[in-house]
């Protein structure tokens, strides 16, 4: 079976209920059908599929057989020699080139650490320069999110705000960086809608997002735009579920979705910064962007956001 991800996983689990087939979900993965068949059959409880069931049986059998192929047998040649070296301050990489001099075998530097984390812990503090800073393959990767749609790539008319329902997300929050006000502005009409986060977790961001569009027709959900928060890396799983494009901005960049960088400056009014979120209630927040939604805009010539966005009066794009 091909190793199916997280992401994967949560995708299934998605598809599966709005009632996609294996064949349609299949393709969406990108894998083979038997593949997705197999997956649904075996981790389901119930004929029920649950993703972070599913990914968490399938770790740990990947982590029971990996022990068993591990290559270092205890008490071998092999293993005193890397014992030996790392009580001389050597890395593993350093042992492997080492080893490969003298005796001409292959040897990976992943194998002796997973070997020295599981049998030999005691010695990482000691004698390894990271201490107790978990070794990862690709560090380099930790903290990006993988297959984002870069903002160059964005439609000239989203750009010249020509449709309803183009949207930019961002986010308020205090001290405590928990709890979270998530907000999004129409960049037509510059319609706000809110919504509170408990955490910053993705699993939650993610919920409250089809929370908001569940009810909202697929042909007024045109596209979203992004910053690069680790807590929008299900983004595929965001345009599964409401049918829009999600695009990311730059790094560093929240020039690129100045429209809502302006109304959470407006919504500061009401939430200052020393305010803790966790404080105000769904009414409250419901109250403050109400406000904002029915205060007169000059760039919108005087009319209010709820005017334009429900086509209440009539409306020109301002040159």
């Amino acid at each position: 079976m091909s190793q199916l991800q997280y992401k994967d996983c949560i995708t299934i689990e998605t598809l599966l209920k709005i009632g996609r087939k294996s064949n349609a979900i299949a393709d969406y993965v990108w894998v083979h059908k038997s593949t997705i068949s197999r997956e649904i059959k075996n981790y389901s409880i119930n004929w029920n599929y649950i993703w972070a069931i599913a990914y968490t049986k399938r770790c740990l059998i990947r982590t029971l057989e990996n022990k068993n192929r591990i290559r270092i047998k205890k008490w071998s040649k092999l293993e005193e020699f890397i014992l030996n070296k790392i009580k001389e301050y050597r890395s593993p990489e350093q042992i492997v080139w080492v080893w490969k001099k003298d005796t001409w075998e292959q040897l990976s530097k992943d194998t002796i650490y997973r070997f020295i984390y599981q049998y030999h812990p005691n010695l990482i503090k000691k004698y390894f320069r990271r201490r107790w800073k978990k070794y990862t393959k690709h560090r380099q990767k930790r903290g990006m999110i993988e297959d984002l749609r870069s903002i160059d790539l964005r439609e000239e008319s989203t750009n010249n705000r020509e449709n309803i329902w183009d949207r930019e997300w961002d986010s308020i929050e205090d001290g405590t960086h928990k709890t979270r006000i998530i907000t999004q502005v129409d960049r037509k009409s510059w319609y706000l809608l809110t919504g509170l986060s408990p955490n910053k977790r993705w699993t939650e961001i993610s919920k409250l997002i089809y929370d908001m569009f569940e009810n909202i027709p697929k042909n007024k959900q045109k596209t979203m735009t992004l910053d690069q928060w680790m807590e929008f890396k299900d983004h595929k799983v965001i345009e599964c579920t409401t049918g829009m494009k999600v695009y990311f901005c730059h790094r560093a960049s929240p020039r690129e979705k100045w429209t809502n960088e302006n109304t959470n400056w407006l919504l500061r009014q009401f939430i200052p910064k020393w305010t803790k979120i966790s404080t105000i209630s769904p009414k409250m927040l419901e109250k403050y962007t109400k406000m904002i939604n029915n205060r007169p805009r000059r760039r919108l010539w005087y009319r209010t956001p709820y005017e334009v966005f429900h086509k209440k009066v009539a409306f020109w794009t301002r040159m």
